[in-house]
């Protein structure tokens, strides 16, 4: 539990402007054997020659999805379809699967439910050698399931 400074105080309530909280991410959180819908997020960094990106695996939360925006906000996210093509549950251990000659790291992350003011995990893509696209698979492991695929194009980004 954390107590939050309101930005202001009216006669029958406290208001918080941008809380760092969501009530989905407290009932979501005590119900970890269930499974959540889940959203894929890619950026690619910018401040780097060869290309490299950060591929985030969230729970459908926007107040998740906007810390993370607001983390890579010097970076460019890479437009694609968010929605997964399977619900997880917490601690599910994922993937990157690719044939092409690009670095990943960490090999395997589990789908986890960080709280919107930490940093939130991700695997980064080095595609030192990259042709004019590669592709890649977000796979769950126990199961060897696709869940979400991406194409990403030279000229794209």
């Amino acid at each position: 539990m954390k107590l939050e400074k309101p930005d202001r105080v009216e006669p029958h309530q406290a208001v918080l402007e941008n809380p760092k909280f969501s009530s989905p991410g407290i009932i979501f959180r005590k119900m970890f054997k269930q499974k959540m819908n889940t959203m894929a997020r890619l950026y690619q960094i910018l401040r780097f020659k060869m290309p490299i990106f950060y591929l985030y695996l969230l729970p459908n939360d926007p107040s998740l999805i906007k810390a993370v925006d607001e983390h890579e906000a010097n970076s460019q996210r890479i437009e694609k379809p968010p929605g997964t093509l399977k619900s997880l549950k917490i601690g599910t251990p994922v993937f990157v699967q690719t044939l092409d000659d690009v670095t990943i790291w960490p090999e395997e992350v589990k789908f986890q439910y960080l709280d919107a003011e930490k940093l939130q995990q991700y695997v980064e893509l080095s595609a030192e050698q990259m042709q004019e696209k590669f592709s890649f698979t977000l796979v769950e492991k126990r199961t060897n399931k696709l869940i979400w695929k991406a194409d990403v194009k030279r000229g794209v980004f």
